[in-house]
């Protein structure tokens, strides 16, 4: 086709096309998360993903990737089912750019010889064989062994029959194998997000493929013996819309740099151990602080704590020489409108928790000037929850795990987490057993989304 058939439209995606191949990786400025958190992951391990692929093609514009990506976090829908259903894309099409990126991370196909091959293919219409053709490219044959459905297969995580099922049911709707096997509860999202992480560094050559199916069997192991703990009586496994990865958890909060998190990765898939033990290897960080990150990691999941408190409350650990429930506390109510202060001590004098004399003048005269300080605070109409804990705290009038619970509390009465009737009962009981979050959880109130060890 010459330059003058080219249609405004075709014109545009070649000007595009031009700029892609340039880059030869990932999108500058796009991730498909809304933090990023992703982006140094894939480019270690060399992932191409299918955003990046379509748009250095030319076949999407950098504007609609944004607003596709947010359709896809938004819904939990995957970038290619959003892409067909919004009608950018046929299933045929988006069939041969899922080739085309199997064969880029599978190591067989150059990137930038890909992005010729699936632009020729889009442009002119024709089937992929045929782009190779015109490309002047010999089509690599496709890696079977590499592929997520013959990992999760020979590991014996998945059934060769639930398979060809789910290969069936992918073929017809679009939907990615991993995403079947999760809504089938065939796979967990933490077994799947091992199999495919294996995958890539497998597709890298970072990892042998005995070492990717070892550790995908391990894995499995130690998930049925987790399963069979009372404290994961309530879990339920689920598809998670976005939640990081433990690892890409403490890459954002800037504890692990992208080579440490790579390494630790590494090791835990080479060994056959849990990421927070690889990670605690790797960075020397400890066992609690790996236990707090996934508490945190299932507050993500039940929409009840952001990345950005998550950030917060590791500087509260790490710079403010905080405990855990002192700077979760004060992350999550960090933003809060008014003055959280005055719902947390109705909370923990409705628990009765807390005494107080009606006024300072009925007091003790130790006592005199800490209510006349804790009126003054409850008085104005901005966030005083982290001072009134302490005050509370220092005047020994609650147990710090009373005070932080509470501000947590009045943070997920604000989401309508729980009515404030159960808020009380679970502020009660969090007295006794030390975390809200817990409690909650035992009340149906939250889910337990992640497995833990005790």
């Amino acid at each position: 086709m010459s330059q003058g058939e080219l249609t405004g439209k075709e014109t545009e995606k070649r000007d595009r096309r031009e700029v892609g191949v340039d880059t030869g990786h990932g999108l500058s400025g796009v991730s498909y998360t809304a933090s990023g958190i992703n982006d140094a992951l894939s480019m270690a391990i060399g992932h191409v993903r299918l955003g990046d692929l379509l748009k250095a093609s030319g076949i999407i514009s950098y504007e609609f990737l944004k607003e596709a990506l947010s359709s896809f976090e938004e819904k939990g829908l995957p970038l290619g089912k959003v892409l067909t259903l919004s009608g950018y894309l046929t299933a045929s099409e988006l069939a041969v750019a899922l080739e085309i990126q199997t064969l880029i991370n599978n190591r067989q196909l150059p990137f930038d010889v890909g992005v010729r091959v699936l632009a020729i293919s889009h442009d002119e219409k024709v089937p992929l064989s045929e782009a190779f053709s015109r490309a002047s490219v010999v089509q690599p044959e496709d890696l079977l062994s590499n592929k997520l459905g013959q990992l999760l297969s020979q590991s014996r995580l998945i059934s060769n029959e639930d398979l060809d099922q789910a290969l069936a049911v992918s073929q017809r709707t679009g939907l990615p194998l991993g995403h079947i096997f999760c809504y089938r509860n065939l796979l967990s999202q933490q077994l799947l997000d091992t199999a495919l992480l294996g995958q890539q560094l497998v597709r890298r050559g970072s990892l042998s493929r005995e070492n990717c199916l070892s550790a995908l069997a391990a894995a499995r192991e130690r998930e049925v013996a987790l399963l069979s703990l009372p404290v994961n009586a309530a879990y339920k496994p689920s598809m998670r819309r976005g939640t990081s990865r433990l690892g890409e958890l403490f890459f954002s909060a800037g504890i692990l740099d992208d080579m440490s998190l790579i390494s630790a990765l590494q090791l835990s898939l080479s060994r056959g151990i849990p990421c927070g033990e690889a990670i605690s290897e790797v960075q020397g960080t400890s066992t609690a602080v790996i236990e707090q990150a996934v508490c945190m990691q299932e507050m993500l999941d039940n929409e009840t704590l952001t990345l950005e408190q998550v950030k917060d409350v590791f500087i509260g650990i790490f710079h403010q020489e905080r405990s855990f429930e002192h700077a979760l506390a004060e992350a999550s109510v960090a933003g809060c409108s008014g003055n959280p202060a005055r719902l947390m001590v109705q909370l923990l004098k409705d628990a009765q928790i807390l005494v107080l004399p009606e006024s300072p003048a009925t007091a003790p005269p130790a006592l005199a000037s800490v209510l006349t300080e804790l009126t003054t605070c409850l008085d104005v109409n901005y966030n005083q929850g982290g001072v009134v804990g302490r005050l509370l705290i220092s005047a020994g009038l609650v147990s710090a795990s009373a005070a932080w619970a509470a501000l947590r509390l009045t943070h997920l009465l604000t989401l309508e987490v729980v009515p404030y009737e159960r808020a009380v009962a679970a502020l009660e009981a969090a007295n006794l057993q030390g975390s809200v979050d817990e409690v909650l959880i035992g009340f149906g109130a939250l889910n337990r989304t992640r497995l833990k060890w005790r």
